[in-house]
């Protein structure tokens, strides 16, 4: 018994020395993987920040903003995987910031050649007129830069943008407003009116990017706050761009001719005709029908929306 009792303490000691060893030692890897954690989480963030500074670089390149009409394609190329990476607040904070600068940042003085001011009354002539008409292209580019990022911007990011920012009072409150404004606009003239809408409907993915634009117009449309929805911009020169703005009941109610419209393009311009695509003739069968389905889906949303509309007059 003595010697049983010896054994199972020196078994207890044993065991007491490992548990000692394994709490030490689990408390040494618990230290490692914070140090992973956190050094993963600093790897992240400079990608994240990596991929908001190479896009906005690259508009701000002194040729981005020569051609700005038609919508400039650089614009596009670069906002848009700005818009996709872009957090919430960093999404106001840049409409914030380069909506004051178009406001508030004036040209230089009107200077003669020798570098001094123009007596009064003297035209801006020269390089004061090439530094005039410079100033007044970034600053309309920027706000086509604001309009495509807005536009761009995941639906998710949006609403998480609305929930901070409007529901939650925060310092960007009317900075945000005038973001929905921009992404409304965007949508509506660049997306559909310039694009989609002004082209033949024959494709069904067309129809169906068609209809989850439209239906990201509506989502602005019905927010309870819209008729609060607007932007006006002081530092715009008429008429290089209509810089004024409002989600008003008149802008609403356009909504439901602009769905009328999709459905009779859709409908009419739609044509479901077999092709030979895998060289199975089963195989394309099924392609042409489930084109079928997913237009009949297209087609009870466009319509669905057209009778919340007419109920709104």
């Amino acid at each position: 018994m003595k010697q049983l009792s010896v054994i199972l303490l020196l078994a207890a000691t044993l065991v007491g020395c490992d548990a000692i060893d394994a709490i030490h030692a689990t408390k040494e890897m618990n230290g490692k993987m914070d140090e992973m954690n956190e050094s993963t989480e600093k790897l992240a963030e400079g990608v994240h920040l990596q991929s908001l500074v190479i896009p906005i670089n690259e508009l701000l390149k002194s040729d981005s903003f020569l051609k700005l009409s038609p919508f400039p394609t650089t614009i596009v190329l670069y906002a848009k995987p700005f818009a996709e990476e872009a957090r919430p607040k960093e999404l106001v904070e840049l409409t914030y910031l380069w909506l004051k600068e178009i406001d508030e940042v004036a040209t230089e003085p009107d200077l003669d050649h020798e570098g001094k001011p123009l007596p009064d009354g003297i035209n801006c002539l020269g390089s004061c007129l090439d530094r005039l008409n410079q100033m007044r292209r970034e600053k309309i580019g920027k706000l086509m830069t604001l309009q495509a990022v807005a536009g761009f911007t995941p639906q998710n990011t949006v609403e998480s943008l609305i929930r901070s920012e409007i529901y939650g009072d925060g310092r960007y409150y009317e900075a945000a407003m005038k973001f929905l404004m921009l992404r409304y606009v965007f949508i509506r003239d660049i997306l559909l009116d310039n694009s989609l809408l002004n082209q033949n409907l024959d494709k069904i993915g067309e129809i169906e990017e068609a209809v989850s634009y439209m239906k990201r117009l509506d989502y602005l449309a019905r927010l309870p706050f819209a008729d609060q929805i607007a932007l006006v911009t002081r530092g715009v020169i008429k008429p290089y761009l209509n810089a004024e703005y409002a989600l008003d009941a008149e802008t609403r109610s356009q909504l439901g001719t602009r769905w009328k419209l999709l459905k009779l393009k859709a409908q009419s311009e739609m044509k479901f005709e077999k092709r030979s695509l895998t060289g199975d003739a089963g195989n394309d069968q099924r392609i042409l029908d489930e084109s079928r389905r997913k237009m009949g889906r297209a087609l009870q949303t466009i319509e669905s929306h057209i009778r919340f509309w007419k109920g709104q007059r």
